[in-house]
């Protein structure tokens, strides 16, 4: 893996097309390549991930910009902090 990563760094052989992103190396790679990819909407996913808090995982599946920590309500149950509340 960490040479790999060096490879993807200096887009040299197969690190050239991992560089370009999941979904892009998956279509080159093909062979059900596409089964194995982890993603969201097509979008990489952020560095951790959200097994230790369930409403993250939510939060993820139904982010509008890819699996992103940076929006909506998730992260409070991790953070804490003030969430909205329902007005009727």
């Amino acid at each position: 893996m960490i040479a790999q990563i060096s490879r993807i760094a200096l887009r040299q052989g197969l690190g050239d097309t991992l560089a370009e992103g999941t979904m892009m190396a998956v279509s080159v790679i093909g062979k059900g390549a596409q089964a194995q990819a982890i993603h969201a909407k097509g979008l990489e996913l952020s560095a951790h991930e959200p097994r230790g808090a369930k409403s993250m995982g939510a939060h993820y599946a139904t982010a509008s910009i890819e699996a992103s920590h940076c929006y909506g309500y998730g992260g409070k149950e991790v953070f804490g902090g003030l969430t909205p509340e329902r007005v009727a």
